[in-house]
């Protein structure tokens, strides 16, 4: 064989070796995940499950409250409701919060007043009817929404002090009974950002499994490496699942003190979150992490 021959071979050999080594799963491999922790998730199937612990704190107050307006016609209803929302809007600003007005409902009382019973001798006397009020109602719930520092006990004293007959939750779904129905939470704690908060804690939670299973699949002196290997691959594992409640319940009202999130999120549930204090909240539970990404 001619030295020219022999060189064109060796330059052939040398290519294909190159190639081999630039297209190789093997050394892709080596490349992304040169300690094989990917690569066992990859060829066992196994997926990454994790106990975490996450602390989310609110930073809003809100207070619900219902506005009533009375009148013969339905201009003075309207004024009614106008000089009261006025009164609440001067409140609200003066503790740096906002409104948020929903829509109004238009109502009518109907038919003649109740008559006025007979009472035989001898037979105690029943209290009389409550006033049958002013034809057309007017009634609007606003939403009010302070930073975590307002002086929320000054706040419901200016409502009180307002007139606003109906203040909480519990006052919009039952309708005002005065003081018939118990004393009930009527200032909840959330987030003006509350995707974002639940995005945090599940990020903190992927992280928490992943450094869990690193323990669990590194010796101690490469656990590190094990972690840092993971996290830069960390988008190549997808969240099967994670489900999260808070530990402690607030005294009194057990159920309405607790926190759940769980994910896939779902954003009217997200919107919804809300607290009965204002101090940061401990959740726990488990996630479910799988690879998904390419194979080499």
């Amino acid at each position: 064989m001619s030295p020219s021959m022999i060189a064109r071979a060796v330059l052939t050999i040398a290519s294909g070796v190159l190639m081999f080594s630039v297209l190789s799963p093997i050394s892709r491999a080596a490349e992304v995940d040169p300690s094989g922790y990917l690569s066992r998730l990859m060829g066992n199937r196994i997926s990454i499950t994790g106990q975490c612990t996450v602390t989310v704190k609110p930073d809003v107050a809100s207070i619900t409250v219902g506005l009533d307006g009375e009148g013969d016609t339905p201009d003075e209803a309207r004024r009614a409701m106008d000089d009261l929302r006025g009164k609440i809007r001067a409140l609200v600003s003066g503790h740096r919060g906002q409104v948020k007005e929903q829509e109004m409902i238009r109502m009518m009382r109907s038919g003649d007043p109740l008559p006025v019973s007979v009472v035989p001798p001898g037979m105690p006397v029943m209290p009389s009817a409550p006033a049958t009020g002013k034809t057309f109602v007017f009634s609007q719930r606003l939403d009010l929404e302070f930073p975590l520092s307002a002086d929320v006990d000054a706040i419901l004293l200016g409502l009180n002090k307002a007139g606003v007959k109906r203040i909480g939750r519990l006052a919009m779904m039952a309708g005002y009974y005065g003081r018939q129905l118990p004393p009930q939470p009527v200032v909840f704690y959330g987030f003006r950002e509350p995707e974002k908060m639940a995005e945090r804690a599940h990020q903190q939670c992927r992280l928490q499994a992943v450094e869990k299973w690193c323990q669990t699949q590194a010796p101690a002196d490469r656990q590190g490496e094990c972690v840092g290997e993971l996290k830069r691959v960390l988008d190549r594992l997808t969240t099967q699942n994670m489900s999260l409640r808070s530990v402690a319940t607030t005294a009194g009202y057990p159920g309405a003190g607790m926190f759940y999130l769980n994910y896939p999120f779902q954003s009217a549930m997200i919107q919804q979150l809300t607290l009965l204090g204002r101090e940061p909240v401990e959740l726990t539970g488990t996630i479910y992490l799988r690879y998904a990404g390419p194979s080499w």
